[in-house]
C-alpha cells in the first residue's frame, strides 16, 4: 500500500522547539549557554513544561471522552470487563492502547456523537476532500449481527490488509484501525485510514489518544465529497 501521512505528526516537533527555546532563554538569564547545564538542572527547567503540557493533553481526551458517544444502541456490546480485555488482546495478538479501553469502558461500542465524527486529512481521499469519517467505533464482545473488534483477523484477510491491525471502523471499502506494522505487537501504534480497493493507506494520527483528541464533526466541512476516488 503507498503510505502518506496526515501531517499532524510534526506537532511535537514544534512543541519541542517551543520548549527548547524557553530552555535557551533561561540559560542566557543565568549567563550560562545551555551546553553548560549540569543534566539535572535542564531537567527542572523542562520538567514542569511537560508535566503542563501532559496535562492540557489529558485535559482534552478527557472533554472529548464525556461527549464521544451518541444516543442508541447501534453495534453496543456488554460491558466491557478486564476478563473481555484479555480475551481480546489474545485474539487479536496485540496490546490494546489504554485511551482506547478508556473510551469502551464509558460504553463498549457504538455510534460515535456528531461532534466528534471525522477526522479532518491533509490530502484527498476516495470519501472527501478534507477528511475521512468516524461514524460508530467496534468495540469488544461477540453480540450476534453485531461487528466487534475481534473479527479483525478475519476482516484484515477478507480485505487483504496488512497485519498486524486492529480495526475501529469501516465498511470493507475504507476503514480506520490501528496499525502495530512500526511499533510491534506491544507498542503504541499509530491510527490509520485504509482504502482497500485503491491499495492506500492514510497516518491520521500517532497513536489512538492523540486521534481522539484530533476528531472533529463532520458537518463542519460542508460537503467535501470527491466525484471520483483519489489517485493512491
Amino acid at each position: 500500500m503507498a503510505v502518506q501521512h496526515s501531517g499532524e505528526a510534526d506537532v511535537e516537533v514544534r512543541d519541542f522547539d517551543a520548549v527548547a527555546a524557553f530552555a535557551q532563554s533561561k540559560a542566557k538569564e543565568l549567563g550560562q549557554c545551555v551546553s553548560s547545564f549540569p543534566d539535572q538542572e535542564m531537567i527542572l527547567w523542562l520538567k514542569p513544561l511537560r508535566l503542563s503540557r501532559r496535562l492540557r493533553n489529558m485535559a482534552r481526551f478527557d472533554e472529548v471522552v464525556a461527549t464521544f458517544w451518541g444516543d442508541g444502541d447501534y453495534g453496543v456490546q456488554q460491558a466491557l470487563t478486564d476478563e473481555m480485555v484479555r480475551e481480546a488482546e489474545r485474539v487479536l495478538g496485540v496490546a490494546l492502547p489504554s485511551a482506547l479501553l478508556d473510551l469502551l469502558r464509558v460504553q463498549n461500542g457504538g455510534i460515535v456523537s456528531a461532534d466528534h465524527d471525522a477526522f479532518p486529512t491533509s490530502r484527498p481521499t476516495s470519501w472527501s476532500e478534507d477528511h475521512v469519517p468516524f461514524d460508530d467505533l467496534m468495540g469488544i464482545g461477540r453480540r450476534d449481527g453485531t461487528t466487534s473488534l475481534l473479527d479483525t483477523p478475519y476482516l484484515v484477510e477478507e480485505w487483504g490488509m496488512p497485519a498486524p491491525l486492529v480495526l475501529l471502523s469501516g465498511d470493507g471499502h475504507s476503514w480506520i484501525g490501528l496499525d502495530y506494522r512500526a511499533c510491534g505487537r506491544d507498542g503504541e501504534p499509530s491510527v490509520a485510514w485504509f482504502e482497500t480497493d485503491l491499495d492506500a493507506e492514510l497516518v491520521l494520527a500517532a497513536d489512538f489518544r492523540s486521534f481522539v483528541e484530533g476528531l472533529t464533526a463532520a458537518g463542519a466541512f460542508g460537503n467535501g465529497c470527491t466525484d471520483t476516488p483519489a489517485s493512491a
